[in-house]
């Protein structure tokens, strides 16, 4: 233990009546890690500025070296940081908490939450590490130790497009263990991210701080709106897949049938999340289970309660989403809601193989191959030289679609 160790130094100052300082400063050289880090923590506190310099320049490159045989002294750095107390030293933690061994990364990550909310010298590193698989959950932690001032930093990540994708994904779930208003009203101004995933989070962190505290302010007008917009998304879905599956243009049990299924079950899920945001939580909970689950009698007492709160352009796009009636009715009924028509086939995928859906895009491409439909080749085409680089599906789908389309039939 360096801090051990550095005791032992005192005590030896003491023993032989010299400054533990002076008995540190050589063993700044020694050929041991350790013994390094050791002397480090030692003249850390040390009165003159020299002593302190040295001590930082002995921590730092030992910090720099990341391979094995130093492990041991990098934890024993983090620790010894930690137990100096002094807050000019705890930027060196930073590299720590990067640490490619996890005892070191630990070790730093415990210095850091020993620091306590006043410091926010780590916010930055603590909310990048939260895309680190292992070291999320204490990084959140911290986080959430620092309160309510730490959320204006955490929405300024979270609606950064220039900051990593899964890094924004995460904040959500950070912002929703801050039980303040705050919160809820930085998590509502994210119900228009572009990114869908990024929405979902949203949403349940607001489900969460809902159940935690019923009399947070929750503004109606933006989970309205996406309630509306996630309705007329439903309504497109299932005109297409109507197009394609209901009037059996296509052969039952593709994969795309099943993608289309899944996306319209998610979407119907999100919506009732969000009417849960802004009508009474356990009664919107309790009508979506009897819609889904129980008799026909109480379903229709579910939907009439829910045609009676809901109001509005709410009321018109939702009630069709879940009320119960002929698939074909339902499908006439959405193509009037979006104002579109059935289309054909080819029309039907030309549209799925451009969705920004990368799986539905991907398996729409993949519809093409099997059913051999190459006058969508083109446009496959044009999706390949267009398409977002980072939909790597999409990509590996035309790829197989269009080299398929170019070797000669046997």
């Amino acid at each position: 233990d360096a801090s051990v160790r550095a005791a032992a130094i005192a005590a030896l100052s003491v023993v032989s009546h010299e400054d533990a300082a002076s008995l540190a400063r050589p063993l700044l050289a020694d050929a041991d890690p350790r013994i390094r880090v050791t002397a480090a923590s030692a003249l850390l506190s040390s009165v003159r500025h020299e002593d302190v310099e040295s001590a930082q320049a002995a921590l730092v490159d030992v910090i720099a070296d990341t391979s094995a045989a130093t492990r041991d002294a990098r934890r024993d750095a983090a620790l010894g940081i930690r137990q100096a107390g002094d807050p000019r030293f705890r930027r060196l933690l930073i590299p720590l908490l990067y640490d490619p061994a996890p005892e070191v990364a630990d070790e730093a990550m415990e210095s850091v939450r020993a620091a306590g909310a006043g410091d926010f010298v780590f916010v930055p590193t603590l909310i990048a590490l939260l895309r680190h698989r292992r070291l999320k959950a204490q990084a959140r932690a911290v986080l959430v130790s620092y309160g309510e001032p730490v959320i204006a930093v955490l929405a300024h990540f979270m609606r950064d497009p220039g900051e990593d994708l899964w890094v924004r994904r995460h904040i959500p779930g950070t912002l929703a263990l801050i039980t303040a208003q705050q919160s809820v009203d930085v998590l509502a101004a994210a119900l228009q991210e572009p990114d869908g995933f990024l929405r979902y989070k949203v949403v349940a962190a607001l489900e969460r701080l809902r159940r935690e505290d019923p009399s947070l302010a929750f503004p109606r007008e933006p989970v309205e709106r996406l309630a509306l917009s996630e309705a007329r998304q439903f309504f497109n879905y299932l005109s297409l897949r109507f197009n394609l599956f209901g009037r059996k243009a296509l052969p039952a049990g593709l994969l795309l049938e099943r993608a289309l299924d899944q996306k319209l079950e998610r979407i119907r899920d999100r919506v009732f999340r969000l009417l849960s945001l802004i009508y009474p939580m356990k009664d919107i909970e309790a009508a979506r289970w009897t819609v889904q689950n129980a008799d026909a009698r109480s379903r229709a007492g579910a939907l009439e309660y829910l045609d009676n709160i809901l109001t509005g352009a709410l009321r018109k796009m939702v009630m069709p989403l879940i009320e119960d009636m002929p698939l074909d009715e339902k499908v006439r009924r959405a193509n009037v809601l979006i104002k579109t028509r059935g289309r054909d086939v080819e029309e039907t995928l030309l549209q799925l193989i451009n969705d920004d859906d990368q799986v539905v895009a991907a398996l729409a491409i993949d519809t093409v191959r099997q059913e051999k439909m190459w006058s969508l080749g083109d446009d496959i085409e044009h999706v390949l030289a267009h398409r977002d680089a980072r939909d790597w599906y999409v990509f590996e789908a035309a790829s197989w679609a269009l080299a398929e389309r170019r070797m000669p039939a046997e």
